[in-house]
This record gives structure tokens, sequence and C-alpha cells, in this order.
């Protein structure tokens, strides 16, 4: 909640914020990992913050999957008597 609240008001003071990966916990406690983009319209008491949320949770879970298979790959071929010295 505390970078939440630092972010919008990062929002207001830029005028916009891009790609913000930001968890976020519903009230049951599942996690949504979100990229936001928001942009302020108005000025004053009429400003708004207009915000565009997208679930990021698979594209986050493949990068991780990516890297544990990057680093099984080194650590195999590390290994490997055909493996190339470093």
């Amino acid at each position: 909640m505390e970078r939440n609240a630092a972010e919008v008001k990062r929002c207001v003071e830029q005028g916009y914020v891009r790609n913000l990966e930001i968890d976020y916990i519903n009230r049951s406690g599942q996690i949504t990992s979100i990229e936001l983009n928001a942009t302020v319209l108005g000025s004053g008491d009429s400003a708004r913050i207009l915000s565009l949320c997208r679930d990021i949770t698979d594209r986050k879970r493949a990068g991780e999957a990516l890297r544990r298979s990057e680093k099984n790959f080194r650590h195999s071929l590390d290994e490997s008597p055909l493996g190339c010295a470093s």
C-alpha cells in the first residue's frame, strides 16, 4: 500500500507513470502482477488519473521459468565432459 501511494504521488507530480510493475493482493490474498500506465487528466479540483492495468502474471512466470531453464542448462553444460571451458 505504501508503494502504491508513492506511485500515485509520483504520477500526480510528473503527470504520468509508465510501465510500472507492481503486485496487487486481492481480498482473498491472491497476488496478481500487473503493469500499470497512468496519465493525469485535467488540473486542480477536476484532475483525474486515467490508468490502464494489464495482468502480467503469466509473463512473469514465463520469465522465471526461462531463467531457471537457462541456469539448469548452464549447470549441465559446465558439468558435461563435452562442455566448453569458460
